[in-house]
This record gives C-alpha cells, structure tokens and sequence, in this order.
C-alpha cells in the first residue's frame, strides 16, 4: 500500500470553463469599479452595486432543479431501527 500523499496540490483540477468565468468576474469587477470611479460615484454605492452582483452570481450559479423539494422520507431523522438485527 503506498504511504498518503504529502503534498499541498490541491485534489480538484480547475476547467477551462471555470476558469474563464473567474477571468470574465474579475475582468466584469475591474471594469465596473474603474467605470464607477471615472462617472464620480460615491464608493459606498459601487460597494452596494458590487454586493448585489455578487449575490445574484451565486443564485446564478447554484445547481438546483426547479420544483424540486425534499419528501418526508429523504430527510433523516437520526432515529435507526435495530429490529431483525442480530
């Protein structure tokens, strides 16, 4: 058996997709806070406009499947049953 890997790489390997959405975001924020600066706006309101879009991106992005929701018997309860266990 080998011996636990000591590395500090991460496990996960970033898309090219992924990726390039964080490039867009961060590109999408630069833009929008040079904009903001150059039409002389309060920064308290480009703090809010940024707040915003970084909310809506994480509603955006969830993976969730409209209508879905959770049944009764999906959800655990923490209660098992020994019967018929030896």
């Amino acid at each position: 058996m080998a011996p636990p890997s000591t590395s500090s790489a991460p496990h996960w390997k970033p898309s090219r997709a992924k990726l390039a959405k964080l490039s867009a975001a961060s590109l999408e924020f630069g833009v929008t806070s040079s904009g903001f600066t150059f039409i002389r706006i309060d920064a308290y309101y480009q703090e809010i406009v940024k707040g915003i879009t970084i909310v809506a991106a994480v509603v955006a992005g969830t993976d969730t499947v409209p209508g879905a929701r959770a049944d009764a018997a999906d959800i655990p309860t923490g209660h098992f049953s020994l019967k018929g266990q030896a």
